[in-house]
């Protein structure tokens, strides 16, 4: 199943299919995401758009595989409003997903200020040793739940394991 709207999702749907025709298997699709649009320069396929997300999404659901977002990053010089909302459409969008396995957010502390891989949606700023929670650190805090917050999504489970001493759940 292809999306005619989407190069992005039939991209990645060409690759699984080739490596399937070849005899290969699959067994997970991960995805990257970096979108400029936070200082205003994406555009075409580089701005944000929760939108768009979704479709991809349910794209690559029609693959039958786990999907994970193996690299998240958001561009630098945006507002704050802005990143935090990319931010948390997107953690929203994958973990909303029944096919979504992981997160991964991607950054360089050391990348220069217009750098795409500046993590503008850092956690925490480190100033001489002293960790402080960003703007940011907060939108991902209170999406996840602080401490199992019964109001955000976590994995705080009590399970008991089987003889191999393997669980299973869906977080």
């Amino acid at each position: 199943f292809q999306n005619s709207n989407d190069n992005y999702a039939n991209w990645y749907i060409q690759n699984i299919d080739a490596i399937r025709d070849a005899g290969g298997n699959v067994g997970e699709i991960g995805i990257e995401y970096y979108p400029e649009s936070a200082s205003g320069i994406g555009t075409g396929n580089t701005q944000h758009s929760a939108a768009r997300i979704e479709s991809v999404l349910q794209s690559l659901a029609a693959q039958g595989l786990p999907v994970q977002l193996d690299e998240f990053g958001v561009g630098a010089g945006g507002s704050t409003a802005t990143v935090n909302q990319i931010l948390s459409d997107t953690m929203t969008l994958m973990f909303g997903n029944p096919n979504a396995t992981g997160f991964v957010m991607w950054g360089d502390e050391t990348a220069s200020s217009g750098d795409l891989y500046k993590p503008a949606a850092a956690l925490y700023n480190v100033v001489n040793g002293v960790w402080t929670l960003t703007s940011a650190g907060q939108v991902y805090q209170a999406l996840l739940g602080p401490n199992g917050n019964p109001g955000g999504w976590n994995t705080n489970v009590n399970i008991t394991t089987d003889s191999p001493g393997t669980i299973n759940f869906n977080g």
